[in-house]
């Protein structure tokens, strides 16, 4: 178990910093979050994007034929709570 340690470790580091960049930024293309992120590797940056916006926590657009925007998404704490149905 010891050897997953430095990649999940790894993958929080990543997922932090594109967090950061694009509080910081603001909306940015996929190349220009990952020209920003020099020290991560394109897989890793991808991989974090993809995992990420699965799970909501950010959104893609895609504003032209290709590329990519990123930008935060929703939070579990801003995620709109809909009142219980009356019977």
């Amino acid at each position: 178990m010891s050897g997953e340690e430095p990649f999940v470790a790894q993958s929080e580091d990543v997922e932090s910093a594109i967090l950061e960049t694009l509080e910081r930024r603001g909306p940015c293309s996929l190349e220009e979050l990952y020209q920003a992120l020099s020290d991560y590797s394109w897989n890793q940056v991808f991989a974090t994007v993809d995992r990420l916006s699965c799970n909501g926590r950010l959104l893609l657009r895609r504003p032209g034929r290709f590329d990519y925007q990123v930008s935060i998404g929703m939070s579990s704490a801003d995620a709109p709570v809909h009142p219980p149905e009356s019977r």
